[in-house]
């Protein structure tokens, strides 16, 4: 009897807990339906009560997980529990566990398919767009799965699209809406890939897609109000303002989403700039911005109304406000780090009040270049990039024109101040006046001459020589003195005057000489080439700018003839890799690779060539040209006397570089160290095929055989920055280098 109730009670409480597991299912069950059926907040987040009932979703299935873990309801309460940790928003690393878990352990379950796609969802949302491909790529060539591809197509398609890969995105939409017309996600694909040309900007085929969409039957209100939306935007990029504002106002009237209304006001509002009505439209803007804080849409609003101020209104202190408030008002927003840049290129436009190129040389030009580029990256407005390049143009050239002027003008100067000086400094002439009709007046002149700052008294010629003068009348004179009326100007003042003002004036100019000639001889060898070379790279990039090369290219010919930057456009007209070097440092380069092909059919001729190579003005050339040498003397002629030389010349020159290291291996920069002589093995230092092995054989004590040096030689070395054409061949010797030519045309095809 005892044994009898025992069983009984166990089979009571094992139908207690089987109800109560069924009863944590079900309701787990009411928990998540309840929480999917809340619209979603403002942000496109699950609103507070959406997320309270997922976490009561999460502890029911936990409860059944830990109680049954082997039920038949575990992949069940599995799914849905990874579900709920997907959707609550704030788990994704969780949710993708759980949904990995469920394929792994339950492969036989009902819910693996779905699996797959979620797994897939979430793995992109953390951003490994890369695995997720993988995921949906492997499910689609599953059989077993076929009623689940139209979907994995459709997520594969969108996924796609926000890679940017557009034409691998338009692949498998088609893919769908040929193969799975009569599935629910034809429709999807439909919109997707009308959606897809609107990301590509191809926006007459896309607005045809969707009005095609719009006119299907059977489509979900949802998918028919995002249609008319993507038609009204698509109408605004094509300047159909009027019908596109009567598409935007249907939608406002029509939409109940709140995330969709808000999105469907933006365009609104960018719909009444567009149209001049500009009050109303920075008033819409404004009203969004209160009415859905830190949301997406708030953050478009604050980034169109932004551009508005600046682009059309030039307000930048506004633009610039606005511009920061999008990245606190929704970290995420798809324009938060393009406002960030705006904003930081606008402050710094703020920075350039009172530069100038002659006093602030090189903030000038970092200002005016940064200004450049800001425009060029940020705004995508090349027409006010080389605006800003002008200006370093003209400045320089202002400059230039300012220190000829004062170089034309200082000599003649120099020249008016000696001669007043040699007037003044020379005595005058004294020649005794003819007294023809007896003239009282004449015959009572007497005559002086000023040398040197003092009168030297003239003889009077009635005075004969040995007499001396009777002593004056000191009382006369005094009284002369006092009847007599004030002294005339000396008639050299004005001279002295002169040469006062000449001196100060030649001071003055000689010092702003002295300042100029150094900015000047900096501006005409690298910066004016330089704000040249930068222009006609942003007219080269927009094609309704290319008119402009022509005259700019023949400038620079003129002007700066056969330099470096102006070789760089030239093949950049001709559409060839450009590459900023210096044109005879290229000829040398010629030069140098002339001389290798030399080297296993001529080698004196070789010799010859690098040995001319030696007094190169540039460190790389003469750094290889010793390097070769020093290679030649030590493996091919065994001279170590000679190669010595070479060797340490060519570590002297690149005591960090790629061929350093190569020296050292045998040559510490004071003896070798390795054997030379007796059966060495030559190598051929310019072969251009190698045994595999040859690689390890650095290693060996006795006789290794090194790396090709012409391998070496392609390498970055001597710390300078070498811009060399991947296409171009080592093989093909043109020792003359073409200079500046006129403005090049391009071969027809």
């Amino acid at each position: 009897m005892k044994t009898q109730l025992s069983i009984l009670i166990l089979l009571i409480c094992l139908i207690a807990v089987s109800c109560s597991i069924d009863n944590s299912m079900y309701n787990a069950r009411q928990y998540f339906a309840t929480a999917q059926n809340r619209p979603l907040g403002s942000n496109g987040r699950p609103s507070a009560q959406a997320i309270a009932d997922y976490t009561k979703v999460i502890e029911k299935c936990g409860f059944i997980l830990t109680g049954r873990k082997h039920s038949r309801e575990a992949d069940d309460a599995l799914f849905l529990l990874a579900r709920a940790l997907y959707y609550k928003g704030n788990a994704a690393f969780q949710a993708r566990d759980q949904f990995a878990s469920l394929i792994a352990n339950f492969p036989d379950s009902p819910f693996v398919p779905e699996a797959y796609l979620y797994l897939a969802k979430v793995t992109r949302e953390i951003n490994r767009p890369d695995e997720a491909e993988k995921i949906l790529a492997e499910f689609i060539r599953l059989p077993q799965y076929n009623r689940y591809h139209p979907r994995a197509l459709l997520l594969l398609a969108d996924l796609e699209i926000k890679n940017n890969d557009y034409l691998a995105a338009q692949y498998w939409l088609e893919k769908i809406i040929t193969d799975y017309k009569r599935t629910p996600q034809y429709d999807e694909a439909f919109f997707l890939l009308g959606k897809n040309y609107f990301e590509q900007k191809d926006y007459e085929r896309s607005l045809a897609d969707f009005f095609k969409f719009y006119e299907l039957r059977g489509i979900s209100k949802d998918l028919r109000l995002d249609a008319l939306y993507y038609i009204a935007l698509n109408q605004l990029a094509l300047g159909q303002l009027d019908a596109g504002y009567r598409q935007v106002q249907s939608l406002t009237a029509k939409e109940l989403r709140t995330s969709k209304l808000a999105d469907a006001r933006v365009l609104k509002a960018r719909y009444l700039i567009a149209l001049g009505r500009e009050d109303e439209g920075k008033a819409e803007f404004e009203d969004i911005a209160k009415t859905y804080p830190r949301t997406s849409s708030s953050a478009d609003a604050l980034y169109y109304l932004a551009e508005f101020l600046y682009l059309q209104k030039g307000n930048r202190s506004d633009a610039i406000t606005n511009y920061n408030r999008v990245r606190s008002e929704f970290t995420t927003s798809t324009f938060a780090s393009i406002a960030m840049g705006k904003a930081n290129a606008l402050t710094q436009l703020n920075q350039g009040a009172g530069l100038r190129l002659e006093t602030n040389f090189q903030a000038f030009l970092d200002y005016h270049y940064l200004a450049a580029d800001n425009f060029q990256v940020h705004f995508h407005l090349p027409d006010s990039s080389v605006v800003y390049y002008n200006r370093v143009i003209q400045e320089s050239e202002r400059l230039i024109a300012v220190r000829d002027s004062l170089s034309f003008h200082l000599p003649y100067l120099k020249a008016e101040l000696d001669s007043i000086t040699v007037i003044l400094g020379e005595p005058a002439i004294v020649t005794a006046p003819e007294n023809k009709g007896g003239s009282e007046e004449q015959s009572k002149q007497d005559e002086y001459s000023v040398e040197d700052g003092k009168d030297h008294e003239v003889m009077p010629p009635d005075t004969p020589d040995g007499e001396e003068d009777p002593e004056p009348d000191q009382t006369e004179d005094k009284d002369k003195e006092e009847n007599q009326p004030p002294e005339e100007p000396r008639p050299d003042d004005p001279l002295r005057t002169r040469q006062q003002t000449l001196d100060s004036e030649i001071s003055s100019m000689q010092q702003r000489l002295d300042q100029l000639n150094p900015v000047v001889e900096q501006i005409q060898a690298e910066h004016l080439p330089f704000a040249f070379f930068v222009k006609a790279s942003v007219l080269h990039k927009h094609r309704r700018l290319r008119e402009g090369l022509e005259p700019l290219y023949d400038t620079m010919t003129r002007l700066f003839p056969n330099h470096k930057y102006g070789n760089a456009v030239r093949q950049m007209l001709l559409d060839q890799p450009v590459r900023i070097i210096d044109p005879n440092e290229e000829e040398k380069e010629h030069r140098y690779d002339l001389a290798l092909g030399y080297a296993s059919s001529d080698p004196d001729s070789m010799l010859v060539l690098l040995c001319d190579l030696l007094d190169s003005p540039y460190p790389a050339i003469k750094a290889r040209a010793n390097f070769r040498l020093g290679w030649f003397y030590t493996f091919e002629s065994l001279d170590s006397v000679r190669a010595v030389q070479y060797l340490s010349e060519a570590l002297r020159l690149s005591s960090a570089g790629v061929y350093a290291d190569l020296i050292r291996r045998f040559y510490d920069g004071n003896a070798f160290v390795i054997t030379l002589g007796g059966e060495a093995v030559a190598v051929d230092s310019i072969a251009t095929d190698s045994p595999a092995g040859d690689k390890d054989a650095v290693d060996e004590e006795v006789q290794p055989i090194l790396p090709d040096s012409v391998k070496v030689e392609q390498l970055d070395d001597l710390n300078t920055p070498q811009f060399l054409d991947p296409s171009h061949s080592r093989r093909s010797y043109d020792v003359r280098f073409p200079k500046l030519l006129p403005f090049p045309q391009k071969p027809a095809d």
